[in-house]
């Protein structure tokens, strides 16, 4: 039995690699992580688009600026209410799942246990040693624990501290079993109402993978003459360096190798538009998932360590605190180790300023989207190879039978025409002695007069 195709096939040429990389690696990476930053930059740019649609709106007599400005200001706003769409939704949605109409937990045990987290109770806790201080932004107007920071109130203090924490509530009758659903209830509701954020960034930075299928497609559809040029390129270049053919015989068989390669890439399945977005998205859709469930400090990890072991194992300052918070980490060690290179050093704002935090969400961003675009790259481009035979255009391609059938040896009656006349017989023996060093072989005999001969040549004839 005969194994199947490879997805990168043993013959590639240096060319097709160099293909390839351009493409896939060079497009479909790099291009695709540039447009991704631009894009999640411009998400979160809300003053810059008011001044696009400021802009836009503006009485501008040159047609061609006027364009412009309309073509910055749609492309913002799109992306723009794309990223908010997302978390309305997911904020929508969790709250919509967790709280009743009057913004108060379904579950009671939470309920109680908020009820006893004013302003007064955590003076109180912060004056006994039991916890730290608790930001006056962690209060309403009334003293209550906002919803939105209660479940950053319960990673910080809760965890941190929890017997001390859970006695100092037992004598607001809230006990430990109670406190351990409202925490739990809380994580999950805090949890799914930012699981729109993550999304919306995932989102946003792989928004240029979409764009650039556009030219991997055109590379894809003439792939064989942009092989062709990039071996002869790469020819040139390693005689440059010293590193041609070895000799002609050798530059003949790479040659004949490559044009072997030829016929099987013409015979390939051809991509589609259809093959090249299924294979994408495909691709980045685990990508959002992976992203959305472990970007933030309150991940997927934390949330299964607590409920199999226990809430001391989804400590924030133990174990997979999220994507987010270790990138922000090894950000803070490259920026620190970078301050003294020359050229770079002096780029870097000063740690604890406004810039420098914007400077390093920057450079977290920039490091999220290299990381998870080259997954997707190279994804991407296996499962081109997986559907191009399923949603590609299989027309150039040779059947099965129809391969078998041109392996098969030459009949030896092939290209045969008749010999006819009255002087068939004299006509042959006349050839023969023409041509005594041809050789034709052919089982033909005379009959009714005619001879069966074989083109081009006449040599021994079976009468």
């Amino acid at each position: 039995m005969s194994e199947g195709p490879k997805l990168v096939p043993e013959n590639q040429t240096g060319g097709e690699k160099l293909f390839d990389l351009v493409a896939y690696q060079g497009i479909g990476w790099l291009a695709n992580m540039a447009v991704g930053v631009g894009a999640y930059n411009l998400s979160k740019d809300i003053d810059g688009f008011q001044d696009a649609k400021a802009t836009a709106q503006a009485d501008e007599p040159n047609m061609l600026k006027n364009i412009g400005n309309q073509i910055n200001y749609r492309t913002r706003q799109a992306i723009v209410n794309t990223r908010q769409g997302l978390v309305d939704f997911s904020t929508n949605k969790a709250d919509n799942a967790f709280l009743d109409s009057n913004g108060e937990y379904r579950l009671a045990a939470t309920r109680d246990t908020l009820r006893a987290l004013n302003k007064e109770t955590f003076d109180q806790l912060h004056q006994n040693g039991a916890i730290g201080k608790v930001p006056e932004n962690y209060f309403d107007a009334n003293g209550n624990v906002k919803l939105d920071t209660a479940e950053k109130l319960f990673f910080d203090q809760y965890d941190k501290g929890f017997d001390k924490f859970s006695k100092q509530l037992n004598v607001e009758g809230i006990n430990a079993d109670t406190i351990k659903d409202a925490r739990n209830n809380m994580v999950a509701h805090q949890r799914w109402r930012t699981a729109g954020n993550t999304v919306a960034t995932a989102t946003a930075i792989s928004a240029g993978g979409y764009a650039v299928m556009i030219p991997i497609k055109i590379m894809e559809d003439n792939k064989l003459p942009l092989v062709k040029i990039f071996d002869k390129a790469l020819d040139k270049v390693n005689n440059v360096i010293g590193n041609g053919f070895a000799s002609e015989f050798d530059k003949q068989q790479t040659l004949e190798k490559r044009e072997e390669r030829y016929k099987e890439i013409e015979n390939e399945p051809k991509q589609t538009w259809g093959s090249m977005f299924a294979s994408r998205v495909i691709s980045v859709t685990p990508f959002y998932l992976i992203y959305a469930g472990l970007a933030e400090k309150n991940n997927v990890i934390s949330g299964a360590a607590a409920t199999l072991g226990g809430n001391e194992f989804s400590n924030p300052d133990k174990g997979f605190q999220g994507w987010e918070h270790h990138v922000d980490q090894a950000s803070n060690f490259a920026l620190n180790k970078s301050r003294d290179l020359p050229f770079i050093g002096d780029k870097i704002p000063q740690a604890g300023t406004k810039a420098f935090e914007e400077f390093k969400g920057g450079t977290n961003m920039i490091a999220t989207d290299l990381a998870f675009s080259y997954l997707v790259a190279n994804v991407t481009y296996g499962m081109t190879r997986v559907l191009a035979p399923i949603l590609g255009n299989t027309d150039n391609v040779v059947k099965d039978e129809d391969a078998e059938r041109q392996k098969e040896p030459v009949a030896a009656n092939n290209n045969i025409k008749p010999i006819s006349g009255n002087n068939a017989h004299n006509n042959v023996v006349s050839q023969i002695t023409e041509h005594p060093q041809a050789v034709i072989e052919t089982t033909g005999r005379i009959k009714d007069g005619a001879l069966q001969e074989r083109e081009p040549a006449l040599a021994h004839v079976d009468f």
